[in-house]
Parts: C-alpha cells; structure tokens; sequence
C-alpha cells in the first residue's frame, strides 16, 4: 500500500513541477542562421574549455584517491626461491652435512606504488598420502605466518623484494624409551610454525596462501604443493631427489 502511496505522490508532485517549470524551458533555443565575429567564436570556445576545466577539477577532488589508487599502484610476483628446499648446514661437525632444509618464496614488487602492510596467512593444509583418492584437511581457518621472527606486518618496496619461509624439514631424532632401548624419530615438516603430524609424513601438501594489503584491490591467493616422501639425506644434492616445490598464484 505505501508502494501505490509513494507513487502516486511522485505522481503529483512531477505534475506540479511539469507546470511550473515547462521542459521547454531546458531544450537550447539557437539560430544557427546567424553569424557570429571571430572574437565572439574565440571567446565562446574558451568558455567550453573553462566549464570542462571546472568540472575535471571538481571531479578529480572528489575521486583523488580512487584516481591515484588507480594509476599509482603496486604489482606483486611471486617466485619460488629455489625450485626445491635449501640446506642449512652444521659445520661443527668434520662431516659437513645439513642439519635443516627451508622452503622460501620471493615477492617482487614491479608496480609503482609500495606494498604497505602486507600480511600472510595459510587457509589451509590438505595432506593426500600415496594411493590416496581424497585429501585429508590438517588445518582450516586463518593462520598467520611471520616475515620473521617478530613481524607480522612488513612493505614490500617499489622495484625491490621481500621473502619468507614458508616450510622447514629437521633430520630424524634417537631417543631413548623409558625401557632403555634407542627408537629414531622420522625426519619431521613445519609449514610455518605449524607442526605436521608424524603419521601424515610422505605424500602431497596442498597450501592455500594469501597475502593482504590495504594498497590492493583484493588479497593475492597462492598455492603451494609440496610433494615429500618423508625420507632425509645429509646434502641438499640428495634431498632434492626427495622434494619437489610447486607455486601457482590462483
């Protein structure tokens, strides 16, 4: 009923208006028989281009910031850092070997504006062992990632890059059982500070990364497959026999 009400008043009200101020009264009356000098053609051109002046100046203040976010804005890549895992090694020992293995991705910066406040997050990890047909979802919702120990927060310069770690492998660990007897741990995977656990090592990771900033339109969504077998050798020459890294921006 207040649909037909308001219409109905519209109605009238465009009646009144119709009436009062005729639509004639907006359609240009001009001769176009009639001859004008030079001075007046001159003048009446500068006019036009000062109305056209005022109005890109009122528009270009009322939308400054969507006009600048538009021409001034930053293009992120993203890269593997290597195509597979890079050793971290012990040389305290007389036998150099490799003592952890870090996973890394480098974002470059090619626009022309800097990435500010850009934050990490994993969406979550989908583990899939051998001969498996369906995944089996080891963590879900919003996990933050570190750039480093402390931040949580960085910018990413125009022309220039930044990294971070995404995963790190440790050797296999001798303990001994409260019976005396020695058992060896497997070699163990961190995806961030997120622990796989031990019965899901071999297989297939699937990783959903994004990264937010307020200078982009919408967060940058990344996936990252990480397929192990979940053995360990000393030098990185091996390892990478055992390990292939896979990086695709969706």
């Amino acid at each position: 009923m207040k649909k037909y009400l308001f219409f109905f008043i519209s109605l009238i009200i465009a009646y009144i208006l119709g009436n009062i101020i005729p639509w004639k009264v907006f359609v240009p009356n001009i001769d176009w028989t009639k001859k004008i000098s030079s001075g007046e053609y001159f003048y009446y051109c500068i006019t036009v281009i000062q109305a056209i002046g005022t109005i890109g100046a009122v528009l270009v203040a009322l939308f400054s910031d969507a006009i600048k976010s538009y021409l001034r804005k930053p293009a992120l890549e993203f890269r593997l850092h290597k195509e597979n895992v890079s050793e971290v090694l012990d040389e305290n020992k007389t036998n150099i070997k490799a003592k952890a293995y870090h996973g890394a991705i480098d974002i470059f910066n090619n626009g022309n504006s800097n990435a500010d406040d850009c934050e990490l997050h994993v969406e979550s990890i989908i583990f899939k062992g051998y001969g498996m047909t369906c995944g089996t979802e080891l963590l879900s919702g919003d996990y933050p990632l570190s750039w480093n120990e402390d931040d949580k927060k960085t910018y990413i310069p125009v022309r220039g890059k930044k990294s971070f770690s995404i995963l790190t492998i440790l050797p296999p660990i001798s303990q001994s059982t409260p019976g005396g007897q020695a058992q060896t741990l497997p070699a163990s995977m961190s995806i961030g500070t997120f622990e796989t656990p031990a019965e899901f090592n071999g297989g297939e990771w699937t990783v959903s990364i994004s990264l937010y900033s307020p200078c982009l339109g919408k967060p940058h969504k990344l996936s990252l497959i990480i397929v192990w077998d979940g053995s360990w050798e000393n030098r990185e020459t091996e390892m990478k026999n055992k390990i292939r890294l896979t990086l695709e921006e969706l």
